[in-house]
């Protein structure tokens, strides 16, 4: 991602159009949904080699994490 987003921001001082920045964008959510399947792929194989304790404890971390998250209030200023 950081090749690529050197690339665009090379790019971006040419002189963008709509469609450009666009297909940036196109190429930015491709390189995340590709590294995201790696690590997937890697985590599952991580996760399915686990003890039923571990894969449990793995299960509530993920389960909780967005919930911290989502419902973390707003810094005031």
């Amino acid at each position: 991602m950081e090749k690529l987003a050197l690339q665009e921001s090379a790019a971006s001082h040419k002189g963008m159009t709509a469609l450009d920045d666009l297909d940036a964008y196109q190429k930015f959510a491709q390189a995340h949904v590709d590294g995201l399947q790696s690590l997937n792929a890697a985590f599952g194989t991580l996760y399915k080699s686990e003890p039923a304790t571990q894969q449990k404890i793995a299960d509530h971390v993920f389960e909780t994490f967005g919930t911290r998250h989502a419902h973390a209030r707003p810094v005031q200023q």
